[in-house]
């Protein structure tokens, strides 16, 4: 939660800076501001993600149902059934066998043809931030495309001399990183 918050507000920091006093920027923080209350300030204990300290992980990116404040449902995406996924723990010098399962619902209605905005929402793939390891496929590569129903083996060769730290996963098929990157997983 702290982490959150503090992220929550270098974004409402950076507004005002940014924008000056300009009455958008204010009611961009407020709006932030209102978000992180909503979503963090409910009085709902913070829980753990789950810890895999396996060299070997799966990860399902599906649909996931969430309830709003007033006990209304939300649909969203998650990996494996949670908001934020798993934590998932890898050692210098380890490879990390990594399988993304696409378990979203094939499109009712066709988003392909739109070249640049939100398309393909049912189309997926993983990236990191921090790991130092190849931008070729098996490894972190932005160009895999996971169509609904389909996985992918991801291999990330960690170095023996890779910094420790705390570092990200999320979807960034482009087109759908928003969504589903925004939506939880």
């Amino acid at each position: 939660l702290g982490c959150w918050l503090g992220t929550t507000a270098c974004a409402i920091q950076f507004s005002c800076r940014s924008f000056g006093r300009h009455w958008i920027s204010m009611r961009l923080a407020m709006f932030l501001l209102a978000t992180f209350v909503v979503v963090f300030g409910l009085g709902v204990p913070f829980q753990q993600p789950p810890e895999q300290r396996s060299a070997s992980v799966t990860l399902t990116l599906a649909e996931y149902t969430m309830f709003d404040p007033d006990g209304q449902p939300q649909l969203t995406r998650s990996y494996n059934n949670m908001l934020g996924g798993p934590t998932i723990y890898v050692k210098p010098g380890e490879t990390l066998r990594l399988t993304l399962v696409n378990d979203m619902p094939s499109e009712t209605v066709p988003t392909g043809e739109h070249a640049n905005g939100i398309r393909l929402l049912d189309t997926t793939n993983l990236h990191t931030h921090g790991l130092h390891v190849s931008p070729h496929a098996p490894g972190d590569d932005m160009f895999i495309r996971i169509e609904a129903g389909a996985d992918q083996e991801y291999v990330f060769e960690v170095s023996k001399v890779h910094m420790p730290g705390t570092h990200w996963y999320h979807p960034h098929f482009h087109g759908s990183t928003a969504l589903h990157t925004g939506g939880g997983a």
